[in-house]
């Protein structure tokens, strides 16, 4: 009850308790039908609390009601006591009653007793009034109690359900009409027992030891009655809280239902229910339902009777008559006046307990019997919470990613499209990241220590941006950040660079320091997109222009380099996926020398063996790579399989060597000198073995850049080559400066020796200045062996092309190596020879 309702009941206490002084002057006024002497107050006194003590319970809504046989005193009294002594010992009675049996609260103290006195007044008022028309005999008399029982009755229900009513705040005029009059039938069937009590005291009082023990019969088989309705009502209530749980798969919708059908089964007041902590170090979670439904949450010590009922397994009963010191303190604190704590236990073991508290009314408390249907409330609440929790853990595994709990690309998806919807003149602006040189860590160190990046990755991104900022992990090392209310792109950028700078904290795992950077790709809506698809792809294609150019953040710009055709777009994610996958296929072409025709080595190229297009010359999905960031782990896929081939053969007995191409993008941004160090140290293969090949426009994106790192090549015994000499911006200052070991002509010079005097004076030139320099000079595009003769005669140090073989898979070239040993090479050499 509220304040509000308390105001409202004490109003009409005010106003019974008015009324009752008012019709007691005229009441006390009355004669005595028949005194028997000045202690009848106290038998009636004494009568009355008897008859309110042991009371038929029944609970209407959310108040008790009781039915009492207090009509059998109520007539004792009229019958034989002066109208002072009935007044005093009825309202004595009550008193004790709510005071010493009942320990009910003031209010309601107050209220029966000033409705008690009220019905004493009514009732001596209509009974001499009726018996002064029907006459002093016995069917006067009949009549006169008959009449006064009724009135009585419907006076005691009308004022209960006035402040019921008023306590609620609630009135249904229905119930005004229709408790007084079930009021004045219950009170006249009741008032046979008093009438038939009086006439068998009037007859003999003897008589009142048979009329004792007839009461005390009836008063036990109607309890007994009434047990047994109460528990097949409970039954039904139980029947209806499985229907109401099992009807909500989500926790807080079990949890509503759970409290609010528990304190509706037990009739209590108040319902709550503790989660023990699900990890070491978090605190217990008490969960209670609080204005419209809303469920209130606060952390709680397992203290007191929650531990009792937790540690101990046991439930635990308070009643307001307990004595014990702790319990007396955890009720005053708790502001109840009894509880019930009984354990939850699911199908891993204790999870916490149920509470229920302040039996509703004041007619008795809870006993053990509430203890057993609370129990069967708590088995049936852990099935549903159980299920509950079960469905909101299948629901967050399926919208989160278990390694970082970040949400995943469905739930990113649905927020950005929920953000895009409600935007209005507030952009929303989305960030895609991706890690750099993250392979790396795997392929060196482990996927244990891949995954703790990731985490610790996502732990910085989460702690680095407000709450309303939506986190997201996409799949592999690529992140994404949803920002809504951003004024511009450049805010966005701003949030962009705030992220790469959190990520600058690195990571320990297993006493190593790992630090990771990131290039992000920004697109903002509406400028960019205002649907989910557009603006992601946009962002993905930002970040790529970011990874490329190493500008760290970079807004998507429509005029930028992009994949041209929607086909193309759709490889870009295929070959992401390919490379993960093991789809490239290395193929080699020999490489000989020009005088002897021995096989020295090979060039690696490198094939796409796609599911469904079959194989994919490089032509076709190199510049994709290139152009959406993904060349740095294609080239170091390539060279781990070039490198393991190599060794392979160097194994076994066949040292040769092996060159694989590297793009611009590779150069920059990378630790290509790291990475090519620990393939050659993991697969134990010479330096020596391997060549790199550049090309002129590579090494002009940034001289100093690519000559420390050609140093550091250089350094491990790595053999450097330029590669399609001629065809770029090379100074011979530059071919002086660099630490190279060869150059290799374009083939297209070479094609034409036969028949083009230019292209003979171009690749004589070039061969001269390349040994004149200490170079190796290698010549591709060799299709006959006319050119071949041609090269020797100038020069030229080895020859690569159709005339030895086109490029064939790297697991066939040990067997054609062995054929060509046997044949082509030596028919080489009888050429020569003639």
């Amino acid at each position: 009850m509220d304040r509000t309702g308390m105001r409202r009941v004490c109003g009409l206490i005010v106003v019974l308790a008015g009324l009752a002084t008012v019709l007691w002057f005229f009441a006390g006024r009355l004669p005595a039908v028949q005194s028997t002497g000045p202690f009848m107050w106290l038998v009636v006194a004494v009568l009355s609390a008897v008859a309110e003590r042991f009371v038929l319970h029944i609970q209407l809504g959310r108040e008790a009601q009781g039915i009492s046989l207090s009509e059998v005193p109520l007539l004792l009294g009229l019958f034989l006591t002066t109208p002072a002594q009935f007044g005093v010992g009825r309202t004595l009675g009550m008193l004790a009653t709510c005071v010493l049996l009942r320990r009910a609260n003031p209010i309601k103290t107050a209220f029966n007793t000033v409705e008690v006195a009220l019905e004493s007044a009514v009732a001596l008022l209509v009974f001499h009034g009726v018996l002064g028309l029907a006459g002093d005999g016995t069917l006067g008399r009949w009549t006169a109690a008959f009449a006064m029982a009724g009135t009585v009755g419907a006076v005691s229900a009308l004022s209960t359900t006035a402040v019921v009513s008023l306590a609620d705040g609630s009135v249904r005029p229905g119930d005004l009409l229709r408790e007084p009059a079930r009021g004045a039938l219950t009170s006249m069937v009741t008032a046979i027992a008093g009438l038939i009590v009086v006439a068998l005291l009037q007859q003999n009082p003897w008589n009142a030891l048979l009329a004792a023990i007839a009461l005390t019969g009836l008063m036990v088989a109607y309890r007994a009655y009434a047990g047994l309705a109460e528990r097949h009502l409970a039954l039904e209530r139980l029947h209806r809280f499985s229907q109401a749980v099992g009807d909500h798969p989500e926790i807080d919708d079990v949890l509503r239902t759970v409290l609010a059908q528990a304190t509706q089964v037990l009739h209590a007041a108040r319902a709550e229910v503790l989660f023990l902590p699900g990890t070491p170090g978090s605190e217990a979670v008490r969960i209670r339902a609080g204005r419209h439904g809303r469920l209130q949450r606060a952390a709680s010590a397992v203290t007191g009777p929650w531990e009792r009922a937790v540690d101990g397994g046991e439930p635990v009963l308070i009643t307001r008559l307990t004595r014990d010191p702790e319990e007396r303190e955890y009720l005053t604190g708790e502001a109840v006046r009894d509880v019930i704590i009984v354990p939850l236990r699911g199908d891993a073991g204790l999870i916490g307990a149920l509470m229920v508290a302040d039996r509703l009314g004041d007619v008795r408390a809870f006993d053990e019997a509430d203890v057993t249907l609370l129990q069967t409330v708590a088995n049936q609440a852990a099935i549903a919470l159980g299920k509950g929790r079960l469905a909101d853990r299948l629901e967050h595994q399926a919208a989160h990613d278990a390694l970082t709990g970040l949400p995943n690309r469905t739930a990113l998806h649905r927020r950005l499209d929920e953000l895009l919807a409600a935007r209005a003149d507030a952009g929303v602006a989305v960030l895609l990241m991706d890690l750099d040189d993250f392979k790396k860590i795997n392929d060196t160190l482990g996927h244990h220590h891949g995954d703790a990046v990731l985490q610790h990755v996502a732990r910085l991104l989460r702690d680095a941006v407000p709450e309303e900022v939506v986190v997201a992990r996409l799949g592999g090392d690529e992140f994404a950040v949803v920002v809504p209310r951003v004024a511009n792109p450049r805010e966005a950028v701003e949030i962009g660079d705030r992220l790469r700078v959190a990520l600058r904290t690195p990571a320990t795992v297993d006493g190593i320091r790992l630090e990771v950077g990131a290039s992000l790709g920004v697109a903002v809506a509406p400028e960019h997109g205002d649907d989910v698809a557009g603006l992601l792809r946009h962002a993905d294609m930002a970040m790529y222009q970011a990874k490329n150019t190493h500008r760290g953040t970079a807004v998507f710009d429509p005029a930028g380099p992009a994949p041209e055709s929607p086909a193309q777009l759709a490889l870009v994610g295929e070959l992401r996926s390919g490379l993960g996958r093991g789809e490239l296929r290395l193929y080699v072409q020999p490489k000989a020398d020009a005088r002897t025709g021995e096989v020295v080595g090979v060039e690696a190229l490198v094939r796409w063996q796609h599911p469904r297009h079959g194989l994919i010359m490089p032509d076709e999905f190199i510049p994709i790579a290139e152009r959406n960031g993904l060349i740095n782990a294609l080239t170091a896929e390539v060279l781990d399989l070039a490198v393991t081939a190599a060794a392979g053969w160097a194994a076994a007995g066949d040292p040769v060597s092996i060159a694989v191409n590297l793009s611009a993008r590779s150069l920059l941004g990378t630790d290509l000198a790291g990475q090519v160090a620990a393939l050659l140290a993991g697969r134990q293969l010479p330096a020596g073995l391997l060549t790199l090949e550049l090309t002129e426009s590579s090494m002009m994106t940034d001289p100093r850049g690519v000559a420390a790192l050609l140093a550091q090549l250089n350094a491990m015994g790595v053999r450097l080559s330029i590669d399609d000499f001629g065809t770029g911006y090379s100074s011979l200052s530059t071919l002086r400066r660099l630490p190279l070991d060869e150059i290799k002509i374009d083939k297209s010079f070479v094609m034409g020796l036969e028949g083009n005097a230019d292209d003979e004076t171009i690749v004589r030139s070039v061969v001269d200045l390349g040994l004149n320099l200490g170079l190796h000079v290698v010549a591709e595009g060799v299709e006959n062996e006319r050119i071949w003769r041609i090269l020797r005669q100038m020069g030229c140090t080895l020859i690569q092309g159709y005339y030895l073989t086109r490029p064939i898979p790297v697991g066939d070239f040990p067997a054609w190596l062995a054929e060509y040993r046997e044949t082509r090479g030596a028919l080489a050499l009888q050429a020569d020879a003639a």
